[in-house]
Order: structure tokens, then sequence, then C-alpha cells
């Protein structure tokens, strides 16, 4: 293999390892997070946490590392085609979702409260899906390509 092949080869491995993976793998711990959050928001709302002051803070706690990671991500981002605007319109559908929580807090047992944050959640879920997918068609790239330079 000569030195151009090598060196080609060193920045897909590189972008594999330091921008792809990473960002994949903050977009699924945010999808995570966001769920945990979400049940946890329903669960109080409705009246079924059996600790109400736990859920809350469980609640806070994951829908702010949501917040947390999505900055992070945006250090590792490859810059695919349209990122920019998957993820402001990931964002804006977290801050939809976030007011539509605030709102159900405020309104212990209502059912359409929890059901304005479930229609959000799936809006802010869906974005990210999005995105996570075509990570995950990046990463498989990247690493088909390495392994075609190597």
């Amino acid at each position: 293999m000569n030195q151009v092949a090598f060196a080609r080869r060193d920045s897909t491995l590189s972008d594999l390892k330091n921008r792809a993976v990473p960002a994949s793998q903050l977009l699924l711990n945010v999808e995570r997070d966001s769920y945990q959050a979400q049940i946890a928001l329903e669960r109080l709302v409705l009246g079924h946490a059996s600790d109400p002051d736990g859920a809350l803070e469980f609640f806070a706690v994951n829908a702010g590392q949501t917040g947390e990671r999505l900055q992070r991500y945006q250090s590792h981002t490859v810059r695919f085609e349209g990122e920019g605007a998957a993820f402001a319109n990931v964002v804006r559908a977290r801050e939809q979702w976030l007011s539509d929580a605030e709102a159900a807090l405020a309104a212990p047992g209502s059912l359409a409260a929890v059901a304005a944050t479930q229609a959000s959640f799936a809006a802010y879920h869906a974005g990210l899906d999005e995105m996570a997918e075509r990570y995950e068609e990046i990463v498989v790239s990247l690493s088909d390509r390495s392994n075609r330079q190597g």
C-alpha cells in the first residue's frame, strides 16, 4: 500500500473514530434519555409515580441530559447533506416537547396534556431517528471504505 492510500485510510478511520461513531452514540443516548424522561413525565402527570419527587427529578435529569448531549453532538458532526437543517428541526422539536412537558406538569391528571407531550415527543423522536439512521449509514460507509482501502 502506498503512502497516499495509507493517508486516505488514516483519514477515513479518523472520521469514523472521531466523528461518526461518537455522533451516532450521542444520538442514541439522547433517544434513550428522552424516552426515560417521557416515561417519568407520564407516570408523574397521571399519578402513577410511587415517588413523585423522585420521578420529577428523574424527568429533569434525563431531559437535561438530552440538551447536554445534543450540544456535545455538534462537535462530532460529519456534516452530511441536510444535517444542519435536521439538527435545527430536532432542537425545535425538543423545545416544543419540553414546553408541552412543562404544561403537563402544571396540569396533574390531564390526559390532554399528556397527549400533547406524546405528540411533540413523537415529532422530536422522528427527527432523532432520522439523524441516527443517517449516521448508521455513514458508519457503515466509512467502515466499508476503510476495508476497501486496507
